[in-house]
């Protein structure tokens, strides 16, 4: 208990009052996820203007694999919201999507920041995202690259200490935070009340209103986050003189531990705007195996239809 709440205090004094990007993007709000694979399935309308025809519904399920660092996603669209096999049109499937495979045109940032996002919300995956971002040039840092490593090495230092201790160790070794020499003692509490990772003055409190937010503003990136339980609000990116942003609405608890935006709308960088309606979303485990027979039952469903409908860019 010594142990846990000594680094518990540590680590709150980090994430609770100065979060990294990175730790943000790992949707504080949700319980870990134990499984490997998420079903999602949504509606797409894009918004029209008052001289273009009513607005159409696309009806999509996306498949979310974790494969290590990568996902494997599998993408199929239906005429309507009844999700049969008879109205499976379209089928599209990535088997090793990663922060490294999409590349810098317009069409593929949608892409990179859409899943990455997606990746974030639903598996708590906050390095996906950094890491794209990182290859656009973006000035912004995973943990692993501002982590205070001499803090740590103390940290894990004094953790022996507390095990040995705990069992009644006879060894007199000394507290490694408490060192008798004075120059060393000094060169400890220096460090210790440094911060857990070096501050690159990217996160910042915001307040809309009442509310507050944790913002990120990171070159040509900024971000918005829920204060409380870190839920991705809004991204935005800007290519020259042309902007895409996502923003996350209504978030809702889906399964007792888990939560989602009921709404997302994502604005593309040629001014097109879509509104998604998450309608269903589940957990699940799947082999290999089954990954493989179900993308062979997709192909065969989709196999003899004629598919001419354009489909957002930010998708596969």
């Amino acid at each position: 208990m010594r142990i846990f709440l000594f680094l518990s205090i540590y680590s709150f004094s980090v994430f609770a009052y100065v979060p990294t990007v990175e730790s943000l993007f790992r949707h504080g709000g949700n319980a870990d996820v134990s499984s490997n694979s998420i079903v999602v399935n949504f509606k797409i309308t894009k918004e029209v203007t008052e001289s273009e025809a009513n607005a159409e519904h696309a009806y999509f399920k996306i498949v979310m694999t974790k494969a290590g660092d990568t996902l494997k996603i599998s993408q199929a669209q239906f005429l309507d919201d009844s999700y049969s096999d008879s109205s499976m049109i379209h089928k599209a499937y990535n088997s090793n999507f990663s922060p490294f495979s999409i590349g810098e045109e317009s069409a593929q940032v949608e892409k990179g920041l859409f899943w990455g996002l997606m990746k974030s919300i639903f598996f708590n995956d906050g390095k996906h995202i950094v890491n794209y971002l990182k290859t656009l040039g973006t000035d912004i840092k995973l943990n692993e690259e501002i982590i205070n490593k001499s803090k740590i090495n103390y940290l894990v230092e004094y953790k022996k200490y507390l095990i040995l201790s705990s069992k009644g160790s006879k060894r007199k070794d000394l507290n490694p935070l408490k060192p008798e020499d004075l120059q060393e003692k000094s060169k400890v509490e220096k460090t210790m009340s440094e911060s857990m990772y070096a501050d690159f003055d990217q996160v910042h409190l915001l307040k809309k209103g009442e509310e507050l937010y944790w913002g990120v503003n990171a070159n040509n990136f900024q971000a918005v986050f829920s204060y409380e339980n870190r839920h991705p609000v809004k991204v935005k990116y800007r290519q020259g003189n042309l902007e895409s942003d996502i923003e996350c609405l209504n978030y809702f608890n889906f399964d007792g531990s888990h939560f989602s935006p009921k709404e997302i709308i994502v604005k593309t960088f040629d001014g097109e705007k879509f509104k998604i309606d998450l309608l269903n979303i589940k957990y699940f485990s799947e082999r290999e195996e089954d990954l493989i027979r179900r993308l062979q039952r997709w192909d065969s469903l989709v196999k003899l239809k004629k598919d001419s409908v354009a489909r957002p860019q930010f998708l596969l």
